[in-house]
């Protein structure tokens, strides 16, 4: 299952019955307060559901995690759609493999399996399939890239000489068959740590790390980057994902958004019928 639907209709299965009954005799046009009120709870819920996916905490406090948000963190939360299938009945989709993954949950995974097929895959003189994975830490004051790094590892960082990359990438056949981006730097400090500083995690975490110049636009912003090879021969215990809970965000996007907005559309029901039996 690679898409995630649920259709948001602005009243019960048994009201929406009998109010679809009356429209038919009286007109769907005399309506028009519901209907302005009902469309702008049913994008509402898509945008409850697109700022989950972006990373921002669901009513139970958990979030979607970063892996899964896509690049930016905002890449899955411009992937979802929203249109009218019936009157008063919206359908909100999302139509990506990821999507189950969020609202249904999946077990945990060894990614090591996987990396014969991967686009960006590449192979080693020995036939060893690897990957060269890049990782985004925040600084102390990010909120939407996870855990973000200590205060004394930003300390170091952010004296570091930017790293950049060079023009617009070219190309390059992957080790699957994929033209993928091929990119070129210009290398400069990198974040060295020891033991004598910090614990091993840390070190391991944060080692190796480079402050880059991002430009998009007319603006250049720093990210604070580390890159690790993930292959198949990295120890057995690497690499695994964790299992991912049902986080049931677009059920929930849709059931604040009803609870939240039930009073207006009563109050635009009754005015819209106040109008329609008024002598």
């Amino acid at each position: 299952m690679n898409e995630v639907r649920l259709r948001f209709s602005a009243l019960s299965q048994e009201d929406f019955a009998v109010f679809m009954a009356l429209a038919e005799r009286i007109g769907d046009g005399d309506f028009p307060r519901y209907r302005q009120v009902a469309e702008s709870l049913s994008a509402r819920a898509e945008a409850v559901y697109q700022d989950y996916l972006r990373g921002h905490k669901l009513p139970d406090g958990r979030a979607v995690p970063l892996w899964l948000r896509g690049e930016g963190g905002g890449e899955l939360a411009g992937m979802v759609t929203r249109r009218e299938d019936a009157p008063l009945v919206w359908n909100i989709a999302l139509d990506d493999e990821r999507a189950a993954k969020v609202e249904d949950g999946c077990p945990a995974w060894d990614m090591k399996l996987g990396l014969s097929r991967y686009r960006k895959a590449r192979i080693s003189k020995d036939g060893t399939f690897y990957l060269i994975v890049p990782f985004r830490h925040g600084i102390p004051t990010s909120k939407n890239l996870g855990r973000p790094m200590p205060k004394a590892i930003y300390a170091q960082a952010k004296q570091l000489v930017h790293s950049r990359q060079l023009g617009a990438p070219a190309t390059r056949v992957s080790a699957t068959g994929f033209t993928v981006p091929k990119f070129a730097y210009r290398w400069n400090g990198k974040l060295e740590l020891s033991l004598a500083q910090f614990d091993l995690a840390t070190v391991k975490r944060y080692g190796g790390m480079y402050r880059m110049n991002r430009v998009s636009g007319n603006s250049v912003h720093t990210e604070y980057i580390t890159f690790r090879v993930m292959s198949q021969k990295s120890p057995a215990g690497s690499w695994i994902r964790p299992a991912v809970p049902a986080l049931n965000a677009l059920k929930q996007a849709i059931s604040q958004t009803w609870v939240n907005g039930r009073a207006s559309l009563e109050e635009a029901l009754s005015a819209d019928l106040a109008d329609i039996i008024r002598p």
